[in-house]
């Protein structure tokens, strides 16, 4: 699944492992989404440079709402992904629907930041709940396995992202709901 969609290359070596930073994730899951080019051009964060090799995906990321736009104008692109942080992305995309926030494991509180984005998912399937035991670890680095795992069941339940362009801006090659309807 994950060479057929793009987030991993044909030369890349699968290791369930690795660990992903802000700007490879985002990045990652662009291609997975068909690498759409964004129709707002504007770059709000102030760490990210054109000749980023993520650049594309960073402007597409803030279109679909994939990234957070915090004050400090900063995305920290280096920064390692958590299991939460990844989870709050899709979440977002979503619009961020309902859940009563729900606590599915012993390490998660409920008023924690991203609560309503694991209920969502736990909900949706995306997170097995029985899989995962009694604890979430919220603050463990997303690895190749969890990432690829809950994209497959993102993608696969058509819980997928809401695109704000029309088939001809994704060059026929989006994955999102709207442009298969």
């Amino acid at each position: 699944w994950a060479r057929k969609v793009g987030f991993l290359t044909a030369d890349e070596v699968y290791d369930p492992n690795a660990q992903y930073d802000y700007a490879d994730l985002v990045y990652r899951i662009w291609r997975v989404n068909g690498s759409p080019i964004a129709t707002k051009r504007t770059m709000y964060f102030k760490d990210v440079y054109e000749s980023d090799y993520y650049y594309e995906a960073v402007l597409w990321g803030l279109e679909v709402k994939l990234l957070n736009t915090p004050a400090h104008r900063r995305m920290d692109p280096h920064t390692m992904i958590t299991r939460q942080l990844f989870l709050m992305m899709l979440y977002r995309t979503e619009k961020s629907p309902a859940s009563d926030g729900t606590v599915h494991f012993t390490d998660t509180a409920y008023n924690a930041s991203y609560i309503k984005a694991l209920d969502w998912a736990c909900d949706t399937g995306i997170v097995d709940v029985a899989a995962e035991g009694s604890k979430f670890n919220p603050h463990k680095k997303i690895t190749t396995d969890n990432a690829c795992e809950w994209l497959n069941v993102y993608h696969s339940a058509q819980v997928i992202f809401v695109c704000p362009r029309s088939p001809a801006q994704c060059r026929g090659a989006c994955v999102c709901k709207k442009n298969f309807e």
